[in-house]
């Protein structure tokens, strides 16, 4: 699967499964995903480092997948 058809699953699976990850989770994935921000971006704006950014979308990530 390409980059593009990860993005569209993802935001799929947001839409039907995103209630079930914590606020901050959901909250990250849609700046993520939805917003398009940056991981610097996100860290910046969730005064929350990178890596912290980074592990919440890799989480959600597999949350979403095993729903």
């Amino acid at each position: 699967m390409n980059n593009v058809n990860d993005t569209i699953k993802i935001n799929r699976l947001l839409d039907l499964y995103g209630r079930l990850l914590t606020t901050q989770q959901f909250e990250i994935m849609t700046d993520y995903y939805n917003c398009d921000l940056s991981l610097s971006e996100i860290s910046e704006l969730r005064k929350i480092s990178r890596t912290a950014v980074s592990d919440a979308i890799k989480k959600s990530v597999k949350k979403l997948n095993d729903y």
